[in-house]
């Protein structure tokens, strides 16, 4: 009788070491989640915050040309694909002679 006493009690001692892992573990996980989302967020400002101060250049392209424009150019036009500076230059496009062409400084 003893026998059988002491072998529910182990198996309830079991059965609640088994459930406080489980919920460190969904803790642990939920910690996790909450970093990611957390340095999600930062990085969506810090990317907004570069965009309203033009820390990153944009410029627009066309499929129908390897050239880049910006807005003010007169080959610009509302079709154009809007794109970080960095990635048209990796795609291959070069600037446009008009609306990027080098200043003098030397005047």
């Amino acid at each position: 009788m003893i026998g059988i006493f002491l072998l529910i009690g182990v198996v309830v001692v079991l059965f609640l070491l088994k459930e406080s892992k489980t919920k460190d573990s969904h803790e642990i996980i939920d910690e996790k989640d909450e970093a990611a989302i957390k340095n999600k967020k930062i990085l969506k400002e810090k990317i907004q915050n570069d965009l309203k101060n033009n820390k990153i250049d944009r410029v627009f392209v066309s499929p129908h040309s390897q050239k880049y424009h910006n807005k003010k150019c007169r080959y610009y036009n509302n079709t154009m694909t809007e794109l970080p500076l960095d990635k048209a230059k990796k795609e291959g496009y070069i600037p446009c002679k008009i609306c990027h062409q080098k200043k003098d400084i030397s005047a």
